[in-house]
């Protein structure tokens, strides 16, 4: 295990990972959160190009067709929430994120670093929003022109079914959205889930024996793989092989001393 994290230890630290640390990731602020991922990833950080942002909302049907077709929603907000928060209401997923122009922009700032990543949150409730019900995170291979929706739990069942073919849908349109705009420098290709993860390795898992409680431990472990991506260079494929095949025992350490080491990073951030 030593020569698979080696990476990842001047990131960690031996000290306990109580609840307290715990705590203070889970309900990280959003504002911070940008900032932690924007170091760790060397990335500009979101909040930073406009204080307020321009957003748009998808939705795709939930039946067989998988019928995508964009609301016509634009708006703007501050950027001290969530950038792309999936919801879904008793017939549909919405998708509001940032307008494609705008995204376009950001990845033109960043287009020197190989990997980039902005969190997603999935919220179970159309008519409310939370901090962060489920926290995904996106994460974009300048080098491939790539990018990824990596879900911690392996493949995406949060809204209570085998959702992830609608996701699929939702990105795959956005991002030949986001690829015809005039914006745009680069195009992407979408890799979903079942291609670099067809195994639905999971790192966000119910560890027994644990000295804190699991829930959290999603927006830890999207961090860390993200992180582990920047800092080893290799693909999403190799990553999530390497991380997503250590035992129980072996991903509990590396998250909590993870989580500790990068808690005391956080911390500091302003």
């Amino acid at each position: 295990m030593i020569d698979i994290i080696q990476p990842l230890i001047p990131w960690m630290d031996e000290s306990i990972c109580d609840v307290s640390i715990h705590q203070e990731l889970a309900c990280i602020k959003y504002t911070k959160l940008d900032l932690l991922i924007s170091f760790l990833m060397d990335q500009t950080p979101l909040v930073s190009i406009y204080e307020y942002s321009s957003f748009c909302t998808w939705k795709i049907d939930l039946d067989e067709t998988g019928k995508t077709e964009q609301i016509v929603n634009y708006f703007s907000r501050p950027l001290n929430e969530w950038p792309i928060v999936i919801q879904k209401s008793s017939e549909s997923i919405f998708f509001e994120t940032i307008r494609p122009d705008i995204l376009n922009y950001w990845l033109s700032l960043n287009s020197k670093s190989r990997y980039l990543a902005i969190p997603v949150s999935l919220d179970k409730d159309y008519s409310t929003l939370s901090n962060a019900s489920h926290a995904c995170i996106l994460i974009f291979d300048n080098a491939l022109s790539q990018v990824y929706f990596f879900d911690p739990n392996g493949s995406t069942q949060f809204f209570g079914f085998d959702n992830q073919i609608f996701l699929d849908e939702l990105f795959n349109k956005y991002f030949e959205n986001l690829n015809s705009h005039k914006s745009s420098k680069t195009t992407w290709s979408f890799i979903e889930q079942n291609i670099y993860n067809p195994s639905e390795l999971c790192l966000n898992r119910l560890f027994s024996g644990s000295l804190i409680e699991n829930p959290g431990n999603c927006l830890i472990t999207t961090i860390l793989f993200a992180h582990f991506l920047q800092i080893t260079q290799i693909c999403s494929n190799q990553a999530i092989n390497i991380l997503g095949s250590l035992s129980d025992s072996d991903l509990l350490t590396i998250i909590n001393g993870y989580s500790v080491g990068i808690c005391r990073i956080g911390l500091s951030l302003t």
